[in-house]
């Protein structure tokens, strides 16, 4: 993360998200299916959201690829959210700089000024054989962030801290982790990854159990506390919250 001081006592600045590339016995190779989720938050925005049109994609092919999200009630493609980015190279191939940034993937609305949720996620689907990284940009929240997923039976969601946190320092309130967990999207196959999932063990759970030490988070087995594991920067997870996710907050801990 990278920071500078803004004109009031709020902090600004950018980061680089990089969910595509990864080594494979030596050999880089490139996730076709990432899970990402936008950080830093909408300059002097009274709300926790961030403004997409801060957020540039590089590598990005418009012609191919394309970023969208899932449906929170069916976990189903949500096919009105797909998403492009036209950078300025092929902006000017089309004739028109105005056109760089991002629209909706017929390019009949530009999407630059659309605030989403802190938390909000996308899949990717993208080529194979080359890079693409995300570049975010905004304002560093010194505040936690709360992310309400309430209503969701499969709530997507990113850490949208523009760091790296450490599981113990995110809380959740209202989850059973006798019946819900969250689970992470295999980016190379764009299936559920059955090692991934996850629980959160509240105190009134951990006295329910005997023992006030298990509070946090946890393997879905209980075999492996999570509490100085990391929550990368960006990534997501899959909520399976069995019902409608009533009054879950999961909050992420402040920037700085």
């Amino acid at each position: 993360m990278h920071t500078a001081q803004g004109g009031g006592s709020f902090i600004v600045g950018y980061g680089t998200i990089s969910p595509t590339a990864h080594e494979n016995g030596g050999v880089t190779e490139y996730y076709q299916f990432p899970n990402l989720g936008m950080t830093f938050n909408a300059i002097s925005s009274q709300y926790t959201r961030f403004k997409l049109g801060n957020t540039t994609a590089i590598g990005l092919d418009p012609t191919a690829e394309y970023l969208y999200q899932i449906s929170p009630d069916s976990c189903a493609v949500d096919a009105d959210s797909s998403l492009i980015y036209v950078d300025a190279a092929t902006a000017e191939a089309l004739g028109d700089s105005t056109l760089a940034g991002w629209w909706d993937q017929g390019m009949t609305e530009s999407k630059n000024d659309v605030e989403y949720t802190a938390g909000t996620s996308f899949i990717g689907s993208l080529s194979a054989d080359h890079d693409v990284t995300f570049q975010c940009a905004g304002e560093a929240l010194n505040t936690a962030i709360n992310v309400n997923i309430a209503g969701k039976v499969y709530p997507h969601m990113a850490n949208p801290v523009p760091r790296d946190v450490k599981f113990s320092e995110i809380a959740v309130v209202g989850f059973d982790p006798t019946a819900e967990y969250f689970y992470k999207i295999d980016p190379a196959s764009c299936a559920v990854d059955g090692s991934s999932s996850i629980i959160y063990i509240d105190a009134e759970t951990a006295e329910a159990l005997g023992d006030a030490s298990v509070v946090g988070w946890w393997d879905q087995g209980m075999t492996e506390q999570l509490a100085d594991s990391e929550w990368k920067s960006g990534d997501c997870y899959i909520g399976s919250m069995g019902g409608t996710a009533e009054d879950v907050v999961v909050s992420f801990p402040a920037a700085y």
